[in-house]
């Protein structure tokens, strides 16, 4: 089955939420298994198909991280891995939003820690669904107007990539200075508290 028989059939979406939980299992990036979701079933299906994916994926990362247990997953990682546990299991739900729109590590390594870490199930399930959405939207659609220009090139589609490009690229730079400046507060606050 290929092309367009693969997006109309109803195994679609049992094979893309497949290929997304063999992806987080292999430490596959999350960011290209989104893009190529999006090229082959277009910005609509793409998104629900990859948000699915992504959510089921983290979800069986999540469940293996609980089941291995925290000093497994300490002695696998380093410093950083320890910082991310202790936020995790200090802010819960707004961390694991916060690593899941800035992603600052692979995908299935914040699942693993955060399955290991104290974080309950709900905010985690909650937190990687709210923190995918954004992200999975703008690349679901940024790639399906990429292959929309380049199969039938015109004017308002150039535009539209180009202001779906200058859009990302700001909101990423936003939310990248908010975060700095809320951990050189949360620095601040600590180095007066002592």
């Amino acid at each position: 089955m290929t092309g367009p028989a693969m997006r109309e059939s109803w195994m679609a979406p049992l094979l893309v939420l497949g290929l997304f939980v063999l992806g987080g299992l292999v430490v596959f990036p999350l960011t290209l298994m989104i893009v190529a979701t999006g090229l082959a079933f277009g910005a609509l299906h793409g998104f629900a198909y990859a948000l699915l994916g992504a959510e089921v994926s983290a979800l069986v990362t999540y469940a293996i991280g609980r089941r291995i247990g925290r000093e497994p997953v300490r002695r696998l990682s380093n410093q950083w891995v320890e910082r991310v546990n202790r936020r995790l299991a200090r802010q819960g739900l707004l961390a694991i939003i916060t690593l899941r729109v800035v992603p600052v590590a692979p995908f299935s390594v914040i699942n693993l820690v955060a399955g290991a870490s104290h974080m309950g199930f709900r905010d985690f399930a909650l937190g990687s669904l709210l923190g995918l959405m954004p992200g999975t939207l703008a690349l679901t659609v940024f790639s399906d107007q990429v292959a929309g220009a380049i199969q039938a090139p015109d004017t308002v589609r150039w535009v539209i990539l180009a202001a779906l490009a200058v859009v990302i690229s700001a909101g990423t730079w936003a939310l990248g200075r908010w975060l700095l400046r809320s951990r050189q507060r949360r620095r601040s606050d600590d180095s007066d508290a002592d």
